[in-house]
């Protein structure tokens, strides 16, 4: 779980930053963090 709430604060954090997305999108070429991204994603607009 500690990992799922740091990709929660990572989405937040990269809502406000176009660098951070970038290395997001680098990351997310690994397909595990792309899942474990995807589904935080689904959480935080679930909120």
């Amino acid at each position: 779980m500690g990992l799922l709430s740091t990709v929660v604060k990572a989405v937040g954090f990269i809502a406000k930053n176009k660098n951070a997305r970038d290395i997001a999108i680098k990351a997310a070429k690994n397909p595990t963090v792309r899942k474990v991204a995807v589904e935080a994603a689904k959480k935080a607009i679930k909120k």
